[in-house]
């Protein structure tokens, strides 16, 4: 095989070399002036930004493409100026910076990942502000010095018209020399041993360019490991922060369960995988959440969220609802999807669409991918025994510091009390009302329980913020349990407390109760009971 070596290329077109050189040199400057204008906003913005996406805003893959163009062209001509034995000082720091630069916008692009859901300190933004200003100043100057050699221009000071014509041509530079293969062993392996004895004495004349051309591809390999599986392919777990499209989300927390809040199996045979999202809009407009896109990636076949289920798990976060998510807010959601029995998994992975880019003959959808390894909740627990007057700590619930506690209790047909009525600036009335039973001679008789409770909703508990008013507490959490003979009944509780009630519940019950050999109270908070002894 014959070659020819490129030192006669590279002076023929030394000059077309130089002008194509400025393209990815101005495109850079472009970018990097970009960063710059954005930090700069930033301090003047009070430490706050509107961006979104601020990482792929303002950093792109061609940004490592046109470096690494510009580190390998500028290696080329530093090899021909060495060779010819010619001044090498300007592009042997053209070579260090854009190696650093390299490095440094892997770096800007995690900080600016970073920003997309945590604030950084204003110090540190000045830092930033101030570093990539200065980092930014050399490009303008090799643009300057790329552009004078490319246009050739005869300046005394720099002689650069000299330099180029005492590159000529001569016969060495575009001399022809021969590459052959033998079938023969023995000159093989002679060849052999003499190619790897003049390679180790080639690489260690030219050390200086060897070990840039092996730090540049070092470093685009891991620049494009990171890409690839910290920032475009990465999995997200339960703790992980991320952005899509109009939001910040973090993954808080996950669960698979049949159990609704009540600790009452919600469908039989069907399970549901919970997963707990803080989403914060920091936007200036109500966006609505492409929960359509959140799908669950099972056995070969993909499982969107079940909207209607969301109310089960008002202990887990806010159900979505296809409401726009309010601007300049911040809370807990709800996504449940439904599995059946058999398809339980101990590892489930959520499939997040971000974008779909179409190509010649080809569609390509870049997805976010969530990992969780949930705990399986399909068992209630009793927690305590209580009896009258002692207050049952929910903290091992989701309720977080919530306390309960029954005073008194009584059964009824029927329960009058006074309340106060006021309204406007007119003096408020003592007024008096009654609550009766619905189903009073019909075939199922029913009675009232009154229960004097103390009650304390731990109001910073994702449940508390979930529910409009707390009345609701006692219609999810509670029911009565009786044994008649050997027989144990566990039966639902109708909620009769109207909002003129104040540490008092009065319930609506069936009046076999009264009868029961013992009676408890049951506060099940979905897989946590406690079990007040009433009788």
């Amino acid at each position: 095989m014959i070659l020819k070596k490129p030192y006669a290329f590279l002076i023929k077109y030394f000059r077309v070399i130089h002008l194509i050189l400025l393209l990815p040199i101005l495109y850079l400057i472009t970018k990097t002036y970009r960063i710059v204008s954005f930090f700069k906003s930033y301090v003047s913005n009070n430490y706050t930004t509107n961006i979104i996406n601020i990482a792929t805003e303002h950093i792109n893959f061609f940004m490592y493409i046109a470096v690494l163009f510009i580190i390998l062209t500028v290696i080329a001509i530093y090899y021909l100026m060495r060779q010819k034995r010619k001044s090498t000082k300007l592009y042997f720091f053209i070579l260090i910076y854009y190696i650093v630069l390299f490095v440094l916008i892997g770096f800007t692009h995690s900080i600016l990942s970073n920003m997309e859901h945590s604030l950084i300190t204003a110090q540190s933004a000045r830092a930033y502000k101030d570093i990539s200003f200065v980092l930014c100043l050399p490009q303008y100057f090799f643009f300057l010095y790329t552009l004078i050699r490319g246009i050739g221009f005869d300046i005394k000071k720099f002689d650069f018209a000299n330099d180029l014509k005492d590159l000529e041509i001569t016969n060495i530079d575009n001399e022809e020399f021969e590459f052959s293969i033998n079938i023969e062993s023995y000159k093989a392996k002679r060849t052999l041993r003499r190619f790897i004895r003049e390679t180790k004495y080639y690489v260690l004349e030219n050390t200086f360019i060897f070990t840039c051309l092996f730090a540049v591809f070092v470093i685009f390999i891991g620049t494009m490991f990171y890409l690839n599986y910290g920032v475009y392919n990465k999995t997200y777990r339960v703790s992980d922060k991320m952005t899509h499209n109009y939001f910040n989300i973090q993954i808080t927390n996950s669960m698979v369960t049949n159990l609704g809040l009540d600790g009452n199996v919600i469908t039989e045979g069907k399970y549901y995988l919970v997963l707990q999202l803080l989403i914060e809009n920091r936007t200036q407009v109500n966006e609505e959440l492409d929960y359509t896109n959140f799908r669950l990636v099972l056995n070969d076949k993909n499982i969107y969220p079940t909207l209607d289920r969301g109310e089960y798990f008002l202990d887990f976060g806010m159900p979505y609802k296809k409401e726009k998510i309010k601007k300049q807010s911040k809370n807990y959601y709800v996504l449940a999807y439904e599995i059946d029995e058999s398809e339980l998994a101990n590892e489930y992975t959520i499939k997040i669409l971000e974008s779909i880019e179409y190509k010649v003959g080809d569609i390509a959808a870049k997805y976010k991918n969530i990992k969780l390894n949930p705990p399986k909740i399909d068992k209630v627990k009793e927690e305590e025994n209580l009896t009258l007057e002692k207050t049952a700590n929910l903290k091992n619930s989701t309720l977080g510091f919530s306390t309960f506690k029954i005073n008194s209790y009584h059964f009824t047909n029927s329960y009058i009390y006074d309340y106060l009525y006021c309204i406007d600036s007119k003096p408020c009335q003592k007024l008096k009302d009654k609550i009766t039973t619905d189903l009073s001679g019909t075939i199922e008789k029913t009675t009232l329980i009154v229960l004097d409770v103390d009650t304390n909703l731990d109001q910073n508990s994702i449940y508390a913020k979930s529910i409009k008013t707390e009345n609701k507490f006692f219609a999810h959490f509670l029911s009565l349990r009786y044994k008649k003979g050997n027989q144990v009944y566990t039966i639902p509780l109708k909620n009769k407390t109207t909002e003129n009630l104040k540490g008092v519940l009065v319930f609506e019950t069936k009046s076999e109760v009264l009868n029961a050999d013992s009676i408890d109270l049951l506060v099940t908070v979905r897989n946590r009971r406690y079990v007040f002894q009433l009788k």
